[in-house]
């Protein structure tokens, strides 16, 4: 297999695309040649400046496309929807009766109008072309983990894990009952990051803007009510577009990157960038802290689990396990790994913890074959359905930050329909 390279030029991109609008997979259609290049333009503005913020919504490519008026309804017009949905089509069809394979592909993803481009290689002996495990729109993640790393993303991620190195434990990972469905249904994959929010203060001494991250402030509407609640504070502080990523966060992508099927699309996306389309469209595995939950956070609803501060609440028992210790020094500390259905069927994967400890030893303990064994055991004991709705508590001990060691503590199945009951979309 030829390593795809990741690195796609703004001019590569636009040689792509007028090799597509000048197609016969387009047309004579002006509309759609013109929709393209503008959903294309937006997200090349996107790369450029490492932001989503360009991304267009619906009203924004009825007024800039097809219409200039100012009482365009989306809930009552819907010619952009399926205007979008016709390109998605004529993309497919292009890629598919090409004579030779491009080196990448321009696409737009369901439910959504935000354009990505895909690698593509060809698998030996055959003349299928494939999409590549990892898509290039990497950059609001990459930006994220700037911060934490300088050498090489992709390097990092793709460093060889323990079961990397004997490809049989990894498919009997990938076909484990826990990740069967998530990996065989016909849902494209979505690894969810939680993100640490962030706002800028004014420091009036320094004559600058300083970086604050308030732990009680973890979304954008919670900043809102902060600033709705002290207005006079709100003339010295504004958003920050850049959200922090904890180190525990990717290092546990990459334990599970290689157990994903390959024949899926697999798309990365920071927790604040995450939106209602995208809980019903993809199946998703979410790596981040409780605090990190965000539009996910309607899991605890169907939990057994009470998540407090500094500790969880078994609700069946009352018993309650707290963080015992220091960061610095030994400690213990308890996380979560949740599975169960999302809204259309779609699979939904919770990886999460109070600290960077637990989240580390989850990823170790769902992408081994010995730690599925371990849960196998587990789950007879609490009589839990891995093929189900079910979660996992686990206890994980560390020192001076580094995970050391951890423990299946319990097992028990989520109430699927409390879940959904009330959205809390954010």
């Amino acid at each position: 297999m030829t390593k795809n390279n990741l690195k796609i030029n703004a001019e590569s991109i636009r040689t792509e695309l007028n090799r597509i609008v000048s197609s016969p997979a387009i047309g004579r259609s002006e509309n759609y040649k013109e929709l393209l290049i503008y959903l294309v333009e937006c997200e090349l503005k996107n790369i450029d400046q490492e932001s989503t913020l360009n991304t267009p919504k619906e009203f924004e490519i009825a007024t800039s496309v097809f219409i200039n008026k100012q009482n365009y309804s989306p809930g009552e017009d819907s010619f952009v929807r399926v205007y979008v949905s016709n390109l998605r089509k004529k993309l497919r069809d292009y890629y598919k009766n090409l004579s030779t394979p491009a080196p990448f592909q321009i696409e737009i993803p369901k439910g959504s109008y935000k354009v990505e481009f895909t690698t593509t290689h060809l698998e030996p002996g055959t003349r299928e072309n494939k999409s590549s495990k990892v898509q290039i729109a990497l950059y609001p993640l990459a930006a994220a983990v700037a911060i934490l790393f300088s050498a090489n993303l992709w390097q990092f991620l793709k460093a060889p894990t323990a079961e990397d190195i004997e490809p049989s434990a990894v498919s009997r990972v990938s076909n484990h009952t826990v990740w069967h469905r998530f990996n065989h249904n016909d849902k494209p994959i979505l690894v969810v990051m939680g993100d640490l929010f962030v706002f800028s203060e004014f420091d009036k001494q320094l004559n600058r803007y300083r970086t604050i991250r308030d732990t009680s402030i973890n979304t954008q509407a919670e900043f809102n009510e902060f600033l709705r609640n002290n207005p006079s504070y709100a003339e010295k502080v504004k958003e920050n577009r850049a959200n922090i990523l904890t180190k525990g966060n990717v290092i546990t992508m990459r334990e599970f990157l290689p157990i994903f099927n390959s024949d899926k699309t697999v798309s990365f996306r920071l927790m604040s960038n995450v939106t209602a389309s995208d809980l019903r469209d993809y199946n998703i595995l979410f790596i981040g802290l409780f605090k990190s939950l965000g539009a996910l956070k309607n899991y605890l609803q169907g939990s057994n689990f009470i998540v407090h501060q500094h500790s969880i609440t078994y609700k069946k028992t009352e018993k309650n396990y707290r963080i015992v210790g220091d960061y610095k020094k030994e400690y213990t500390d308890y996380g979560i790994f949740a599975s169960f259905s999302g809204p259309s069927g779609n699979d939904i994967k919770i990886v999460s913890a109070f600290s960077d400890t637990a989240i580390v030893q989850i990823g170790k303990i769902m992408s081994s074959t010995a730690g599925l064994e371990k849960l196998e055991t587990a789950a007879k004991q609490g009589v839990v359905d891995l093929n189900g709705n079910f979660e996992v508590l686990i206890e994980a001990s560390g020192y001076d930050r580094t995970d050391l060691a951890s423990d299946i503590l319990l097992t028990d199945t989520i109430n699927k329909e409390a879940v959904w009951a009330k959205p809390n979309i954010q």
